[in-house]
């Protein structure tokens, strides 16, 4: 299931808003943010691209409301663990809500 499919799912399971979610995600996983995202890049290696023709998934926009102090928490994050906002929240909504390819 793409991170799009996964906060659907769990908005209309909880009532929550999907930037409500990928912040509990992120909280809840921060631990295990490393594991996570080793485990993410191994599933991509041996390629330079992580969709190659056939493989390529309808992308959808998600939209997630941070504040500015939210937002310096996730990049932080996302420097510590030499990755970018979007990969970190994304294996962080995987592991929380189910998961995720994309």
């Amino acid at each position: 299931m793409s991170t799009h499919e996964l906060l659907t799912s769990a908005r209309k399971a909880t009532g929550r808003t999907n930037t409500a979610l990928a912040l509990l995600a992120i909280d809840h996983q921060a631990a295990h943010l490393p594991r996570l995202l080793q485990q993410s890049r191994s599933l991509r290696s041996g390629s330079l691209f992580k969709d190659l023709p056939g493989e390529v998934e309808r992308r959808v926009r998600v939209t997630l409301d941070f504040t500015p102090a939210q937002v310096e928490v996730i990049d932080d994050l996302a420097r510590q663990h030499g990755t970018n906002r979007q990969q970190l929240i994304d294996v962080a909504v995987a592991a929380e809500y189910g998961t995720a390819t994309g």
